[in-house]
């Protein structure tokens, strides 16, 4: 935890030199981290790091997710989605009880995922050749609603307003508009 208060300065705070994090996203009062042991990657966990105390920031709860190197992380109302940059698949975990996050639901994708984002009822996932948007209104049961191929291997991705840009390796950013059935 760095202090930004001083333009000036970046002051360490604090450190949690348990914790390896490959994924972080903000919730509430805590930072939610996937971290993954490098000698056994399939040990992946979802931890909840109080930080309503900067100079103490704590691990308040965390679940296993049994997920090959996570990469990508979100966090949509009580809900974190994260994907994996090595395997298929998005998961669900519920954060409405921070002391004892769990994992609700998942979905298989057809490639591993470079990255996410949300927007209303939809995750959208950078995974190589293609992009998926994932029906995420019910975390138990997430779906593919559309799935499109792209001309590079998608980076990054991020929705503003009702388009998604997608930056590609190799290829152009591409901006698809978004539009219900």
């Amino acid at each position: 935890v760095y202090d930004i208060s001083s333009v000036t300065d970046l002051a360490l705070l604090s450190e949690t030199p348990q914790l390896a994090c490959v994924a972080m996203a903000a919730y509430r009062n805590y930072v939610v981290c996937v971290s993954a042991d490098i000698l056994n990657p399939a040990s992946a966990r979802l931890n909840l790091i109080d930080i309503s105390s900067p100079e103490r920031p704590a691990v308040a709860g965390s679940c296993e997710v049994n997920f090959t190197f996570p990469g990508a992380l979100v966090v949509n109302g009580d809900n974190a989605f994260f994907a994996s940059d090595a395997s298929p698949g998005l998961v669900a975990v519920s954060l409405a009880s921070p002391r004892n996050p769990v994992v609700v639901g998942g979905v298989a994708t057809r490639y591993p995922v470079t990255d996410i984002d949300v927007s209303g009822p939809y995750a959208f996932l950078a995974e190589g050749y293609a992009i998926e948007m994932i029906d995420i209104s019910d975390p138990t049961l997430p779906r593919i609603a559309v799935s499109s191929t792209v001309t590079g291997a998608a980076q990054f991705l991020r929705v503003i307003g009702s388009s998604l840009y997608v930056s590609q390796d190799g290829g152009p950013t591409g901006v698809c508009t978004i539009t219900e059935q």
